[in-house]
């Protein structure tokens, strides 16, 4: 990219995006117009058009401009080069005339309305625009005085702004030496915070339902109760101070005693820290005289430890740096600025006051985000077929699942055609552990701060996985279990990760030391089965070259040599990739048990079975209306959606076809998915509905990437994937209204109100980006009435006794009633109703 001088007056260029506009590439097939048109009187120029310069002469002038980004320009404040600035015709470079966006402009950043729709028109998600039609578009546009940009000068204002925000995908090579390309995890969360849409609805802190109506992720019992000391939250904020956990606190009540908060949560939207009472002892080695004590911890305090008391957080008064003694001596000093923690058998631990994280927050406000991941293979070609892509996604788990089902709030990571799961998944894992809480001395200061849009000011932000959601072959090779594990041993007891840690580095060592049928009866002992460590011990012993390479590996960078996934954490893959209900069960039991019945069925049981598909009542049910002919002629194939209405209609279509023996095959058990089932229960308990951790907004994710793909050259498509998901990502953040971060100028920034305005007061353009702004007004809504439109039904069969129970109110009649967006109440449909009824 060329470089312009400042050209007098102007001042420093704050928030400065240079985009060149001056170049046009010498060849663009059937992409400019002919010199006939200039021959028949119209001039392209006129109407926005920027002719090839191979096909055209050039008078020396140049319709082109080169923008950029200015904080501190007023609009009026725009510059042109001097004459003699300006080359004469005989000149070999193009002249260019530049341009500053003030932070005043009315479409700023966006050097203009043009621009602005352009990069519009190129679309988004499912709507994305070829070259050739955006070509063809603005040509037609110029018959109407419209002149948008050149495709080029989009593509280079959209590089510009990746590399001002640093949002370019990172190139990575893989253990197997294959290339990945990476967005950066700690940039799409950070973002998210910056969001106002985003950051008004997300929740900081677990919650505490008590085992009932549990709706969100962050209600998990993982999130709230099984996250390590160094994992879960750290502080609170509360009356201007922030109190931390594992640091003595003060209460409002002068006769409380001092606590020591080790839990932070909220119930019913109030904060709540569970404390302990730390236990004090003179200090044995203490000079004579000396008030010197110790205070003592228990080893090991989980979340429903006997000695642990609730205390809301506002009923906190002094952090530990304001506790002092009877006699004004500082408290957490006369302690020796420690806890001492010990347990039966366990080795006396010292915990430093005031919490590490304290000092490391530098007075910031540390937000806690955990995030959920996704992996999952599907077709890069419109065919469905061939050309498998592994992609790599993620939500936040402190949104509601409302919001988390939307595409707007699904954020891709990478994708590779060539890679596997492990090897791209290594450079994700890698980043998540460097901002993660538990990893404090590899963490970057520069690289966890961002920008709260609630708060307004700078936060530490915190990244914790909370959970993997795949199907069953991708989550089998994240945690190194065998596909068909269950069909070749006996079920073993549950396992633990840190076993599995272990077992996966024997068996390395078993590959560089036994025979290779020793170590397959290794893996077979074990049911473990690291494909990364056995892609490696094959290559080593295959290719010298290789071999050569892998030594180096273990020596320079051991931990490479096993599945990158062992190495997250917060993560425990034993317990954290949940039974998935659409894969696990809809395509697994399910669709075996349909598919095994309709082989069953005769021809002249068809019309019968299709009598009863028509006969099915859906009302209640959260599913559409049934299409008998569709069922009986294409079940055998069926998708999530039809398997659904499979598992809920079985008892009154398939049990009357069945006989005896049918229902009570036994064979169905040794299913492994049949075995998956038991399992599902451990995972609803850990994070909740099994709704909550199910796929499919993920599944419907797969089209974009499929879209992408489409539209990439062929020659790297993750590599242009991820540069397409993420320039969508920087234009769905600055029609937001995000507060971003010029990493050039050292200053945040965000778009003009119009922008903003043009994203919230339209709904065409938010359901372009996946957002749904019905959905967060859905719940206010209903019950309502169903359908205002047409006849409504007559009040006389208003029942008298109802009249009779509320004389003064007038009572109608209505044809149907919304209980919420999927269901409907009409006349014949049943409902339950609990009455709760006063205790006497």
């Amino acid at each position: 990219m060329d470089s312009h001088k400042n050209l007098p007056g102007t001042g420093p260029n704050l928030h400065n995006i240079d985009i060149e506009d001056n170049y046009i590439p010498a060849e663009q097939d059937d992409e400019s117009l002919s010199e006939d048109d200039d021959d028949q009187g119209i001039d392209p120029g006129q109407f926005g058009y920027r002719p090839d310069e191979s096909d055209s002469e050039s008078d020396g002038r140049s319709d082109e401009e080169d923008w950029s980004w200015s904080g501190e320009q007023t609009l009026g404040e725009d510059f042109e080069p001097n004459e003699q600035d300006i080359p004469t015709t005989g000149s070999t470079s193009r002249p260019q005339r530049t341009r500053r966006v003030p932070a005043s402009s009315p479409w700023y950043p966006f050097p203009s309305l043009d621009h602005l729709i352009g990069s519009l028109i190129l679309g988004q998600l499912h709507s994305i625009m070829s070259r050739n039609l955006y070509n063809h578009l603005q040509v037609i546009l110029t018959l109407r005085h419209v002149n948008l940009p050149h495709w080029d000068t989009l593509r280079r204002m959209r590089s510009r702004m990746r590399s001002m925000l640093k949002m370019e995908p990172s190139e990575n090579q893989s253990v197997l030496l294959n290339k990945t390309f990476t967005l950066n995890v700690q940039s799409i969360v950070g973002n998210e915070l910056a969001n106002p849409i985003v950051a008004q609805h997300l929740e900081f802190y677990p919650h505490d339902p008590c085992g009932r109506d549990v709706f969100a992720l962050y209600q998990s019992q993982k999130w709230r109760e099984e996250l390590g000391p160094n994992s879960r939250v750290q502080m609170v904020p509360s009356e201007g101070k922030h109190f931390y956990i594992y640091e003595p606190v003060g209460l409002k009540d002068p006769r409380a005693p001092i606590v020591v908060p080790i839990f932070f949560y909220k119930y019913q939207n109030t904060l709540f820290s569970k404390c302990i009472k730390p236990k004090g002892g003179l200090r044995a080695n203490a000079p004579a005289g000396s008030r010197q004590f110790d205070l003592h911890l228990p080893s090991m305090i989980p979340w429903f430890h006997p000695d642990l008391i609730e205390i809301p957080v506002d009923q906190f008064q002094k952090t530990y740096s304001e506790l002092t003694t009877y006699y004004g001596d500082s408290y957490v000093e006369l302690c020796g600025n420690r806890f001492i923690a010990c347990g039966s058998g366990l080795q006396r631990v010292d915990i430093p006051i005031p919490n590490p994280w304290r000092v490391r927050a530098g007075g910031k406000i540390i937000r806690h985000v955990p995030v959920t991941l996704y992996a999952d293979d599907t077709s890069g070609n419109k065919s469905k077929r061939w050309n498998k892509h592994v992609t790599y996604c993620l939500t936040l788990s402190g949104l509601p699942p409302q919001l988390t089902n939307m595409e707007y709030n699904c954020h891709f990571i990478s994708t590779s055609n060539q890679a596997g799961p492990l090897e791209i998944g290594e450079p994700i894992i890698d980043e998540i552990n460097i901002i993660d809480l538990s990893h404090i001395q590899q963490m970057s200061q520069e690289g966890c701060v961002a920008y709260d849009a609630l708060l307004e000011e700078e936060v530490l932000m915190v990244v914790v996985p909370l959970c993997f959601l795949a199907d069953s072959p991708m989550a089998a090779e994240v945690t190194n279990t065998p596909i068909l594990v269950h069909q070749t041993t006996h079920l073993p007891e549950p396992r633990h990760w840190s076993e599995t840690r272990t077992r996966t580095e024997e068996l390395w060592i078993s590959s560089q030391t036994d025979t290779v049928k020793e170590q397959e009866r290794k893996l077979q002992l074990y049911g473990l089965r690291d494909r990364i460590s056995l892609e490696l011990a094959e290559r080593k012993r295959d290719n010298l070259e290789e071999r050569l390479r892998i030594i180096q590996l273990e020596d320079q960078t051991p931990h490479r040599k096993k599945n990158p996934w062992l190495k997250l954490l917060s993560f425990d893959g034993t317990k954290d990739t949940p039974v998935e209900v659409l894969h696990v069960i809809l395509l697994g039991p399910v669709k075996y048990l349909w598919r095994d019945f309709m082989g069953r069925i005769t021809p002249t049981q068809l019309p019968q079975l299709e009598a009863r598909w028509r006969a099915f009542n859906t009302d209640g049910l959260n599913i559409p209306p049934i299409q008998p002919r569709y069922m009986i002629a294409h079940w055998k194939s069926f998708v999530g959606k039809e398997f659904r209405v499979v598992l809920q209609a079985a008892p009154f279509v398939m049990f009357p076809f069945m006989d005896t023996d049918m229902k009570l095959i036994g064979r169905w058990a040794n299913k492994p998915k049949i075995h998956m089932i038991i399992h599902l229960e451990e995972s609803i308990l850990r994070f909740g509905p099994a709704s909550l951790f199910a796929t499919e907004k993920f599944e419907s994710f797969n089209g974009i990437v499929r879209e992408n793909s489409i539209h990439s050259n062929r020659l790297s498509p993750g590599r242009d994937i991820a540069i397409a998901f993420c320039d969508a990502k920087i234009m769905r953040l600055l029609m937001s209204g995000a507060r971003l971060y010029d990493h050039e100028t050292k200053r945040y920034f965000k778009s003009s109100p119009q922008v903003t305005n043009l994203f919230r007061n339209n709904p065409l353009i938010q359901k372009s980006m996946g957002y749904q702004q019905e959905r967060m007004t859905s719940f206010s809504k209903y019950p309502c009435q169903h359908g205002h439109r047409g006849p409504q039904p007559s009040t006389a069969d208003i029942p008298e006794v109802l009249r009779q129970h509320y004389p003064n109110r007038e009572i109608m009649m209505i044809a149907a009633l919304n209980l919420n967006e999927k269901n409907t109440i009409r006349p014949g449909s049943f409902v339950l109703v609990s009455i709760l009824q006063a205790a006497s």
